[in-house]
């Protein structure tokens, strides 16, 4: 049987390292390898049918705090999540658990444990760690923040970093007019009327989940 996962890390070395040993230990599983948010959207957008599972890195380029994990449980409600994080602490575990991941790993953990998670969850005989309130407990912000398509999301991480509507065309590839469809989509589905207040919005999503117990 094949599987296929993503690996999102925005540390070239670790990336290569996590990514080949878990090819050599299971030769059965491809793996997809993002260094930032706006390429790991696209790899789920891509083979979001045939995924099997996401081990991510929360702290990347093109996202802030665990509004990008939230977003993406918004969007993939049945994929198991792995938070892969430097900072191993309860306090990080539970918020990470609460905004929709599947497990936690510390970056420190040796090899052959994240090895052994993988197998497990691929094969159906992993216990998710129980979270309080998985998803459920989310503010107005993250609530609006969560209708977002993947597109109009890569779209405005850009936009609350403060980028112009050209640079955002060309970091993505597309033109600017396509842009300027998707800020307004945005905008509207948000509620607000301006970029400011869209990115306000952003920075209000981010820190709530930093300031749960």
């Amino acid at each position: 049987m094949a599987f296929q996962i993503v690996l999102a890390e925005d540390h070239p070395i670790f990336l290569d390292a996590l990514a080949g040993a878990i090819s050599e230990a299971i030769p059965a599983v491809q793996v997809f390898k993002a260094a930032d948010y706006l390429r790991l959207f696209e790899l789920l957008e891509e083979h979001c049918e045939q995924l099997d599972m996401l081990l991510m890195d929360l702290s990347m380029p093109g996202s802030s705090g665990l509004s990008g994990l939230h977003f993406i449980r918004s969007r993939f409600k049945e994929l198991p999540i792995v938070v892969l994080s430097g900072h191993d602490d309860l306090a990080m575990r539970q918020q990470c658990l609460s905004a929709g991941a599947s497990a936690f790993l510390s970056k420190s953990a040796d090899y052959r444990d994240v090895i052994k998670l993988i197998n497990q969850l691929l094969h159906g005989d992993y216990q998710f760690q129980a979270a309080p309130s998985v998803v459920a407990e989310v503010n107005s912000a993250q609530k609006l923040i969560a209708r977002l398509t993947p597109g109009q999301y890569k779209v405005f991480q850009l936009l609350a970093e403060g980028y112009s509507n050209k640079h955002i065309a060309n970091k993505l590839g597309v033109a600017e007019k396509t842009v300027k469809v998707h800020v307004s989509a945005i905008l509207e589905k948000l509620q607000v009327d301006n970029r400011t207040q869209a990115a306000c919005l952003m920075t209000e999503a981010a820190a709530s989940w930093l300031n749960k117990p």
